[in-house]
């Protein structure tokens, strides 16, 4: 104790450099710490990210969107410029080749109105598609506007405006979503066209004063679909989806919905909007990669060469989170050079003070202080200047992690939620500490060495 003491007046005495090596400390503590959580966090959220049925969605997309109707797949030249058009009947063969698909599915995600009049714009193709985009009626096809409709007595919901899907039925079996009440709509209700949806379970509770949602008919930019399900609370987090699922509502898409009759004969699918993309999922424990070669490589026996491609949703993660790292990197690595300018204050800052106290340590080297001593008064009192430092960069490194992250979200892991990693800002402040006594070392042993006579007498 009387240690202690000793070496806190002797900061207290030369408070001027003690508060500069405090600052030093604190600061390079705080930028490595919060960079180093930062780190942590995102890799944990990654990992957790590889766990979710989203990290096995391959979506496949054409080179060039195009608009109108799907015509049977051929084989084309890959000189031509004739868009891609995917056609629903390849699935089945496809389903079929690669054991490893479980799943193949359309989605488009909407905004709806539940007023009588007005619309809202489709904000995007997939379920990673951002909750953007602009007002707006939809084309008559996705609206299924008609004086029936019009006629049809609808359940007013407490939401003038809702999210969600415009969906094939395998959509549910891809996100692992099932259903708490009611059922599920299936591949007859697409087909036929039918206005059905399934909301998601908080969506549920918002709908209707009365919290009942079931065969209640609600009015979705323009026409009346009847409620038949509520899905279960999703059992996953929603990094890398606009919005949970638990916020939704579901209704059948009417994209790639095969009609009768015509000239056509009903042979063919018939598609509304831009047709360039089909998504699949793949089962638990498959090679992503190899999946997604398998799809390109079919698709391209289809189009040619150089006409579509196959895009896993972990990759893209994988990327976006590979840019995040390397300038966390980098940070880290600038931090690290403020850490060891912080050092090298500090062993400058104990030499200096030993070299002024040289005739204070040989009266207590007389007086019975053992060189023993003398080392351990001299770390102490780097030890509690590291303590001090690295609590105060400890704190800060939070708030300087969140600043860090607010900066580098702009892209498709906006708005996600880190978990904060204490452990690693913690071990950072104890590795601040252990440094900072490390650099102590030699002006240690210069005051556990000083000889008694000498000393004196140069005083």
């Amino acid at each position: 104790m009387d240690k202690f003491k000793l070496s806190w007046r002797q900061i207290r005495i030369h408070w001027g450099d003690s508060l500069l090596a405090v600052m030093g400390i604190a600061l390079a503590t705080a930028i490595l710490a919060g960079i180093i959580s930062l780190i942590g966090s995102y890799n944990k959220v990654f990992d957790r990210f590889t766990q979710q049925p989203q990290a096995r969605q391959i979506t496949v997309k054409g080179q060039f969107q195009a608009m109108g109707t799907g015509e049977a797949a051929v084989r084309i030249d890959t000189t031509a410029s004739e868009p891609v058009r995917f056609n629903l009947q390849d699935v089945p063969r496809i389903l079929e080749d690669n054991p490893d698909i479980i799943a193949s599915y359309q989605a488009r995600y909407m905004r709806f109105t539940t007023t009588t009049f007005g619309g809202g714009a489709a904000a995007g193709s997939g379920p990673g598609a951002g909750p953007g985009g602009v007002g707006g009626f939809e084309p008559p096809e996705l609206m299924g506007v008609n004086q029936d409709t019009a006629m049809q007595v609808v359940d007013t919901p407490l939401l003038e405006q809702v999210q969600g899907y415009m969906a094939s039925a395998s959509f549910f079996t891809a996100y692992e979503l099932k259903v708490q009440e009611g059922i599920l709509f299936d591949d007859r209700d697409v087909t036929q066209s039918n206005a059905v949806a399934v909301v998601g379970a908080e969506l549920a509770k918002k709908l209707y004063a009365d919290k009942q949602v079931l065969n209640k008919k609600i009015r979705l930019n323009g026409r009346i679909y009847t409620i038949v399900g509520v899905l279960v609370p999703y059992a996953y987090s929603t990094e890398g989806l606009p919005v949970s699922f638990d916020e939704l509502i579901f209704v059948p898409t009417r994209e790639g919905t095969a009609r009768t009759g015509g000239a056509g004969g009903g042979a063919n699918a018939i598609f509304f909007g831009r047709v360039g993309e089909l998504s699949f999922t793949a089962r638990k424990g498959a090679d992503i990669a190899m999946v997604s070669r398998n799809l390109e490589a079919f698709y391209t026996k289809l189009y040619g060469a150089n006409k579509v491609v196959a895009e896993t949703q972990i990759s893209k993660i994988k990327k976006d989170l590979d840019k995040r790292l390397k300038i966390l990197s980098l940070l880290a690595l600038m931090a690290s050079a403020v850490g060891i300018a912080a050092s090298i204050n500090i062993f400058n800052l104990m030499i200096g003070r030993v070299s002024r106290r040289t005739r204070s340590i040989a009266i207590q080297r007389s007086l019975g202080a053992t060189s023993r001593s003398m080392l351990i008064q001299t770390l102490i009192e780097t030890l509690i200047l590291g303590m001090i430092g690295s609590v105060i960069g400890f704190v800060l490194s939070f708030p300087i992690a969140k600043i860090v992250q607010s900066i580098l979200e702009k892209s498709q892991l906006r708005g996600m939620v880190l978990p904060q990693r204490f452990d690693l800002s913690f071990e950072v402040s104890v590795m601040a500490i252990v440094i900072a006594c490390l650099f102590a070392v030699p002006a240690a042993f210069t005051a556990a060495n000083t000889d008694i006579v000498d000393a004196l007498r140069e005083e």
